[in-house]
């Protein structure tokens, strides 16, 4: 068992390698063939003659943890095999050999790797309640299976149903929504409220005295006017359903509604979805477009069932205020100049990584946005469009139709692009077609979740990345964080606590001098700004975001750490003694501006 668990920890090159099944001059020459044809390493070992079909379904069997089966040979009832119509198997590469009933169903694929046929077994299973049992088999073993259809093909309900699933648009619109007559449609739900909601007071008085679609109105209106990016509509057990505003980050309690009207709230806002009203046991996702005055709004609706009731949040997207600027985004002196030049590098991976609600996706598309031109083509794929942009060419993602992040790269290759935006590296298909498309001639821009710049190396590598491929095509990492602007209306001067006082001095010693401009204190003053809280603050002492940032450059030392599989903490320590400063360095650096505090500093970099 030990043995089994190290062999799917090591990659399938070193798995190749230590079966003797290949040499590394072969490995080399392989992922040299895929990253020029685009192609899958498994496919380039073929094509090179490298072993034999078996012996490569067998190896990846026993690294997918999956048994192997040959069917070339097998005679399989028409019964079973047409349990997967002729179209659907050849397309998703995947041939029914074996059935239990209407309780499990056998299945050989010969690509475990492939999403597309992982998404198919997955909506198959969801879908119709079943268990499915894969096995690997080799290509040619499908092909002869697929010579036992002797009839034409009926399509059956597997098939048909990813047929139909694959026209379907995100958003799943349900004919069992009626909207009753005295209900307004979405795009008009903001004349239910033409008076203010800009103060919990204001909103309050509406939730008190009003109609459950004048309540719902003013929730979503209350939170486009103090800037919300989330609402959340919660109920909670033996209590009032709870109404809470993510404001710059921070999750705040503003209000109470009956619990009596919670029902007709949920299905209130997924009646403006266009969601299924009586669905209460699995989550949905929705969309509601609405505009308030010069702002056009687009809300993204989710439910979700708890042991108390459905919960909906509601992430705000307002659509007309248009891409920040890279000026506006935080980034000041040599990160800044650095930045503006790794955008513009033809080719290669540059990374902005950090959790959800760091402001990725802001400085992807401020960055999009700064290189956007008549002579560059520029292709994104996103989950999901947040911002359209003119001139750049922006695709959703459907992973439930198998177009997900790794396959819509290989079709954007076709496009003839310059610039490649992937909206997140999530698993190893994925970053290793963005690799692919770096080394061959492409700048390739996306997200990663990790905690700091150093951190994104050791994750590329655990995802499966080779090492030296990283250290050829990835060039930039940005880490970066939000932090909140302290209010200029109601800021404080005062003196720095001492334990805080000897943390800032520790730090702001060893930042290069390059980066220590346009302060408006002095480290040795002993001062800076403090939150107070005012009316045009809503009482916080904060107002808006800035980021935080630190930018790591791929030197020849850190490329040879990466080929090293040097930890995240080694590749930190020499970025730093190459000049780099890191988010918290960059924080007391906007702390000593006046414009932020390092309680706000301290909460997003304490875990680093």
């Amino acid at each position: 068992m030990e043995n089994q668990n190290n062999q799917q920890k090591s990659s399938f090159s070193n798995l190749l390698l230590e079966r003797g099944l290949v040499s590394a001059d072969i490995i080399a020459k392989a992922q040299d063939l895929a990253v020029r044809e685009g192609a899958f390493f498994e496919d380039a070992l073929l094509a090179l003659d490298a072993l034999k079909e078996e012996d490569l379904a067998k190896i990846v069997a026993e690294f997918y943890g999956l048994p192997y089966i040959d069917v070339s040979s097998m005679k399989i009832p028409f019964i079973v095999l047409s349990k997967f119509p002729e179209e659907i198997s050849r397309k998703y590469n995947i041939v029914v050999f074996e059935t239990m009933g209407d309780q499990m169903m056998k299945v050989a694929i010969s690509k475990p790797w492939d999403s597309v046929t992982r998404k198919a077994l997955d909506f198959i299973k969801t879908k119709n309640n079943i268990n499915i049992d894969p096995y690997v088999a080799t290509m040619s073993g499908l092909q002869k299976a697929w010579e036992q259809y002797k009839n034409p093909v009926m399509v059956e309900k597997q098939g048909s149903e990813i047929e139909k699933e694959e026209k379907k648009e995100s958003v799943v619109v349900t004919t069992e929504a009626k909207v009753e007559k005295e209900e307004m449609e979405a795009s008009q739900i903001a004349t239910l409220v033409p008076e203010d909601v800009s103060t919990q007071e204001e909103l309050s008085n509406i939730i008190k005295n009003s109609t459950v679609p004048r309540i719902v109105a003013a929730i979503i209106k209350h939170g486009v006017s103090i800037k919300a990016s989330d609402i959340h509509i919660e109920p909670l057990e033996g209590k009032d359903t709870r109404i809470r505003y993510r404001v710059d980050g921070i999750l705040s309690h503003i209000a109470d509604i009956a619990r009596k009207d919670h029902a007709a709230l949920i299905a209130r806002v997924k009646i403006l979805a266009k969601l299924k009203i009586d669905e209460q046991r699995i989550p949905q996702d929705g969309r509601i477009d609405v505009v308030f005055g010069d702002k056009a709004i687009d809300l993204r609706i989710s439910t979700f069932p708890t042991i108390d009731g459905e919960k909906v949040v509601m992430r705000i997207l307002d659509k007309s205020s248009g891409i920040v600027k890279i000026e506006e985004i935080g980034m000041v002196g040599r990160t800044y100049e650095k930045f503006l030049e790794a955008i513009k590098i033809p080719h290669g991976i540059l990374l902005v990584t950090g959790p959800t609600g760091s402001g990725k996706s802001t400085t992807i598309y401020a960055a999009i946005s700064r290189i956007n031109q008549e002579g560059i083509n520029i292709v994104t794929l996103e989950d999901p469009v947040e911002y359209q942009m003119a001139g750049v060419n922006q695709s959703q993602v459907k992973p439930y139709i198998g177009y997900d992040f790794a396959n819509g790269l290989r079709f954007i290759l076709r496009q003839d692009p310059n610039v490649i935006m992937v909206g997140e590296i999530r698993d190893r298909e994925t970053a290793e077609m963005a690799v692919q498309s770096s080394l061959t001639g492409h700048l390739v821009m996306s997200t990663l979740h990790t905690n700091d710049a150093a951190g994104a190396i050791p994750r590329l590598i655990d995802m499966g990345v080779e090492p030296f491929l990283i250290s050829s095509s990835v060039h930039t990492i940005v880490g970066q964080r939000l932090v909140r602007k302290i209010c200029p209306d109601c800021k404080k001067e005062i003196e720095i606590p001492e334990s805080v006082y000897n943390d800032m001095k520790r730090e702001f010693e060893i930042i290069p001098d390059q980066y220590k401009q346009d302060l408006v204190f002095n480290i040795e003053d002993r001062k800076m700004y403090s939150q107070i809280g005012c009316a045009k603050c809503n009482n916080s002492g904060y107002s808006g975001r800035i980021g935080i940032f630190e930018l790591l450059s791929m030197s020849e030392k850190i490329k040879s750490l990466s080929i090293e599989r040097a930890s995240a903490s080694e590749i930190l320590n020499q970025a730093i003694s190459e000049g780099m400063i890191t988010m918290k360095q960059d924080g007391i650096l906007k702390v000593l501006r006046g414009v932020t505090t390092m309680d706000e500093v301290y909460r997003v970099t304490t875990l680093l």
